[in-house]
């Protein structure tokens, strides 16, 4: 445990950690893995995955996830929006080699790619192609058209740590599902046409947009996002199955300094190097991390922890927490346990922690 103390003992162990976690990882998830599935709760979406050039040298492999358009149809008609899209974005070995994976929405629903069922099962297949497909978990993708694109406007601000980069084409925002907020850190675009007026898109789109730039202002350096308008376009046939060349050299911040975190559903408990012991709508954490000073302000939230390690502060000092203006100072002992215990949680070598600070 001392030896997590260092940045250089943290890096030793957490190597150590996670080829451990994937050897014991890859008995549960390989079936599905080679059943080309993934299944999380009662929920189960198949896919189809193919590779684009070769595996970068030296490195782990990138990952596109790719969300059909449909939804609200019956299932021919999903099925073959699927299909479009196993082909939809134009493949591009010049940008480096990656995995693209185009993923059924698990139902027919209208939100079948932005619920509460949906987002344990993507971030199933995260974990499942880090420890089956040997994918970069820094360098994952998310992109997807009108239904897919919904689904982008909801998993970017929910699961902004879990990603390089998401973007969304002909698609708007859901009202209590997409809160700008969390979008502090992840590159966001989205793209839609001036004529495609169903259901508020393009209005819905302008006003998001204005909202992130307001947020920018707010906090210089933060929230890098893209918005492309494409006034005589309506609903199809939207300039962007060239987007990945611009997409698949990003690669993700997961340890960023000052985090915004508005919870808007009863399912993801985490966001970056925060933690809530219970989700739930409305609760609401907002942190900055300088050197070893940690400042929270909190809202309807009591169960908030900060997940930290020696990336992130000097381990061999006390931390100066302050929450809600109330200061006291805070002995770092990290652990082996902890580090072992968050991995496995988040099924993510990088988001893994060694000390976990209760911010009460």
């Amino acid at each position: 445990d001392a030896e997590l103390k260092t940045k250089a003992g943290d890096a030793r162990l957490r190597a150590l950690a996670f080829a451990a976690f994937g050897a014991a990882e890859k008995k549960a998830l390989q079936e599905d893995f080679a059943a080309s599935r993934v299944r999380a709760g009662d929920k189960e979406s198949p896919y189809v995955m193919k590779q684009v050039g070769d595996q970068p040298k030296g490195a782990r492999w990138p990952l596109v996830i790719a969300m059909h358009g449909g939804g609200g149809v019956k299932k021919e008609v999903n099925d073959s929006q699927w299909r479009h899209m196993q082909i939809y974005y134009k493949d591009h070995p010049e940008a480096g080699g990656y995995l693209y994976c185009a993923l059924r929405a698990p139902t027919d629903e209208w939100n079948g790619f932005y619920t509460d069922y949906f987002y344990p099962l993507l971030e199933t297949l995260v974990r499942q192609f880090v420890v089956c497909a040997d994918v970069d978990p820094d360098r994952v993708i998310a992109i997807g058209y009108s239904h897919g694109g919904y689904g982008a406007f909801a998993i970017g601000p929910k699961l902004p740590h879990r990603f390089a980069a998401v973007h969304g084409s002909a698609a708007a925002p859901t009202d209590g599902e997409t809160v700008a907020v969390g979008l502090h850190t992840l590159p966001f675009s989205f793209m839609v046409g001036g004529k495609d007026t169903a259901y508020g898109r393009a209005e819905r789109c302008q006003k998001f947009a204005a909202e992130l730039a307001e947020l920018q202002k707010l906090h210089p350096g933060q929230y890098p996002f893209t918005f492309t308008f494409v006034a005589k376009n309506g609903h199809t046939g939207l300039p962007d199955r060239d987007l990945l060349t611009k997409l698949l050299p990003l690669v993700r911040n997961p340890l960023p300094r000052g985090l915004h975190w508005e919870l808007t559903d009863v399912t993801v408990r985490d966001h970056y190097w925060l933690h809530v012991g219970e989700a739930k709508k409305g609760k609401r954490l907002d942190a900055t991390l300088t050197g070893q000073k940690l400042e929270v302000i909190t809202k309807d939230c009591t169960d908030g922890q900060a997940w930290l390690d020696a990336r992130l502060v000097d381990l061999q000092k006390p931390l100066e927490l302050v929450v809600d203006g109330k200061p006291q100072a805070v002995v770092l002992v990290p652990s082996l346990r902890v580090l072992c215990a968050t991995m496995q949680e988040r099924g993510d070598p990088v988001l893994a922690a060694s000390v976990q600070v209760p911010l009460r």
